[in-house]
């Protein structure tokens, strides 16, 4: 069987003669040449009014901010830092080193080639090789794979295909490419033939490579779990105790490296809120959500969710993906199943089978909790399954279409376009969109092509290969425009636009250069210290509860570790008194806590000034606050802004808040004006009456003391 693999895996003579791997070489040469890259941060060159945004072909997606909120930043700043460990761009100086690996100059680096570019050429092009490199060890790697299963090279090819141009790969690639890329070639490693060190050594680089790429057990664990039954079901011979022991010591030893250069990392994720200490059950997906790993379009529209008959709390573009083809279906339809069925294939599908059922089971059942733990299943959402899921249903119809004799005729590919075409209907004419919905019919147009092929006369290995073409090109046309073609010199060049001169002159206003803006990109993430600022927006991938201690000294410490010890977006927020939890990875926090306060002194008489500002907003609240909201001539540091108040009322106490108003710095065209609002709480001493004339005056070094018109005084 040894040798029977080794006839099965390209040899180095026939590289240059393999279309796949030419086809790749050429891509890539244009790809990298150009710089380009799939990420979708043309959505924040956009939203800053760039006059370039580097997209070259297709759209940016807002929904993989994960990408183009943190890793891309975060990417961003590893360069800026000279690629060093601690983060001399940030005002937190956190720990770069985290489960999604970035350029660092350490010596893990010997384990992430995706990186060795930055090294010897510009960041633009090292980014774009860093992407690309894993779209082609993708798709060679799950055509080794298959092939190393016992699969011929055209349906090796057509599966490593339909895996890729699946909207599960392609909406969640620039995240979790690494461990997507190099898991076939730990399963080809596994199976190769060869002394017992060289498949240890080769285990433990790629076994490495993976952990050190993406350390994401959500993705992982399903992966290898499925990595069993692959085996077990198409090579069960290569189950022995050498090949086990091997593996094993192999695996550990990898396992061991990453334990070593997370070790700092490990422990304080295990202990977080978010993620660590999540559990779930089962019975999260729906039969219809499960159904469209067969009918890849049923529950999108124009790569958005339709939320019919879903259980997903807040379904999007992401989350409601999967691996799903027509592969299947044309295993089902246009094979032939009549007489008996090999022992072997027999085998092979029972075998699949029982790793997939389990996984369905858990799926869409409501399954406890505690069922899962043993498989580390309960503590991430069951969608996370649909890789390995489709990688199963996927090698299920590739044993069909290897086994089963072709039997394409006219009724059969009726049958299949009928089933496309009602799966078309039923899923899109409930919202209007049969006409948007086009990628629907494309299993027809592939349909209507065989059907001419079989017209004129094409059968056998012909009629066969067009089949494969046919299913791999609708994956393709279906999902292959998901990511943008961007330029990758739009990243590392920082646009100059109004928004970030307005944001550079915030920054300089602050005593300690910082920069704190609530923007409207939701939370902005790690965007601002990506191109190049002092920023409070940051995303902390390791949660640093103590950052903020100093910061909300009256905070209990249960309150402190419930909203910071988590992966966490900090969004500052104008108008709060104390961070809250915006969602299970934000948590909002009020600007005061890093913004020089603004004093206020109660005097006994209104002082003398020059007129200027406006009080927008004058009321009363239900405690007996008084609440005037507006603006002044605020225009010098912060350090040196201050508010003089007088009423005829006793007061016992008030407090200013900052407000941003860009209306302001853009009607009196100053920039300086920009953080010019403000928000004051008086606090009467007799809370049943309140004062009723009120004297508002600022201090400014630029423009001295301003008295402000207060409505009804």
């Amino acid at each position: 069987m040894t040798n029977a693999l080794a006839s099965r895996l390209p040899s180095p003579g026939r590289l240059l003669r393999d279309p796949l791997l030419l086809v790749l070489l050429l891509v890539g040469l244009v790809y990298v040449g150009n710089a380009w890259s799939p990420s979708s941060y043309g959505v924040v060159l956009r939203d800053l009014g760039a006059a370039n945004d580097g997209v070259m072909l297709f759209e940016p997606h807002a929904i993989r901010s994960d990408e183009w909120s943190v890793w891309t930043p975060l990417t961003q700043m590893s360069v800026a830092n000279g690629f060093g460990r601690w983060n001399g761009q940030s005002i937190y100086g956190e720990d770069l080193r985290n489960f999604n690996a970035l350029p660092l100059l350490d010596w893990a680096l010997a384990f992430r080639p995706q990186y060795w570019l930055y090294f010897l050429t510009d960041p633009a092009h090292a980014f774009s090789f860093s992407h690309y490199l894993f779209t082609a060890l993708f798709l060679l790697g799950y055509r080794a794979m298959f092939r190393a299963l016992g699969m011929p090279g055209d349906l090796a090819t057509v599966g490593s295909v339909v895996l890729y141009f699946s909207a599960f790969t392609q909406a969640w690639w620039t995240t979790w490419q690494p461990i997507l890329a190099y898991y076939p070639w730990l399963v080809v490693a596994l199976l190769s033939s060869g002394p017992a060190w060289r498949r240890f050594v080769t285990v433990y680089w790629i076994t490495g490579a993976l952990l050190l790429g993406h350390l994401y057990p959500p993705i992982i664990v399903p992966l290898a779990y499925a990595g069993v039954f692959l085996v077990l079901a198409l090579r069960p011979d290569t189950v022995t105790l050498n090949r086990v022991v091997v593996a094993a010591l192999a695996g550990v030893a990898a396992a061991a490296t990453a334990g070593i250069y997370f070790m700092d990392v490990i422990p304080a994720m295990a202990n977080t809120v978010y993620p660590g200490q999540r559990e779930v059950t089962g019975g999260r997906i729906s039969l219809r959500h499960f159904l469209q790993q067969i009918f890849p379009h049923i529950n999108i529209l124009r790569h958005e969710p339709l939320a019919d008959g879903l259980k997903l709390r807040a379904p999007n573009g992401c989350e409601i993906t999967v691996v799903g083809s027509y592969l299947p279906l044309v295993a089902l339809l246009l094979h032939g199943w009549r007489g008996g069925m090999a022992r072997g294939t027999r085998t092979a599908l029972l075998v699949l089978a029982a790793g997939l059922v389990p996984t369905a089971v858990w799926m869409m059942l409501p399954v406890p909790s505690w069922a899962g733990r043993l498989l580390y299943w309960s503590t991430y959402s069951p969608q996370r399954h649909f890789f390995s899921a489709g990688l199963l249903i996927t090698t299920m119809a590739l044993v069909v279409l290897r086994d089963r004799p072709l039997r394409i005729t006219p009724v059969r590919l009726l049958l299949l376009g009928g089933l496309g075409i009602a799966a078309w209907i039923y899923s899109k004419a409930p919202h209007g969109a049969l006409a948007a919905g086009w990628k629907d019919l494309l299993i027809v147009a592939a349909v209507a092509g065989l059907g001419g092929a079989l017209l004129a006369g094409w059968s056998g290995p012909r009629l066969r290969r067009a089949m494969l073409a046919a299913v791999g090109l609708v994956s393709v046309v279906a999902f292959g425009d998901y990511n943008p073609v961007m330029s990758a010199h739009a990243i590392f060049r920082p646009p100059q636009t109004p928004e970030t001169a307005a944001w550079a002159e915030r920054a300089r206003q602050h005593p300690d250069g910082w920069l704190l803006v609530e923007h409207r990109i939701a939370g902005l993430g790690a965007v601002p210290g990506g191109l190049g600022f002092k920023a409070v927006n940051h995303v902390l991938t390791i949660p640093r509860p103590d950052l903020f201690r100093p910061r909300f000294p009256d905070l209990p410490d249960e309150e402190l570790n419930w909203l910071f010890n988590r992966y966490t977006h900090v969004r500052p927020r104008f108008g709060i008194e104390k961070p809250y939890l915006d969602a299970a990875d934000a948590v909002g926090v009020p600007v005061e806590a890093f913004l020089p306060a603004r004093p206020v002194t109660i005097a006994a008489d209104c002082p003398s000034g020059e007129a200027g500002g406006f009080i927008d907003r004058r009321s009363v609240e239900a405690d007996g606050r008084v609440r005037l909201s507006g603006w002044s001539r605020f225009r010098g540091p912060f350090q040196d802004q201050a508010f003089i108040v007088a009423a005829d009322r006793p007061l016992a106490g008030a407090t200013a808040f900052h407000a941003v108003r860009p209306d302001v710095a853009s009607y009196f065209k100053d920039s300086r004006l920009a953080f010019a609002g403000f928000t004051l709480d008086l606090r009467p001493a007799d809370p049943n009456d309140p004062p009723r004339t009120i004297c508002i005056a600022t201090r400014d070094s630029v423009d001295g003391v301003t008295i402000l018109a207060v409505p009804g005084s």
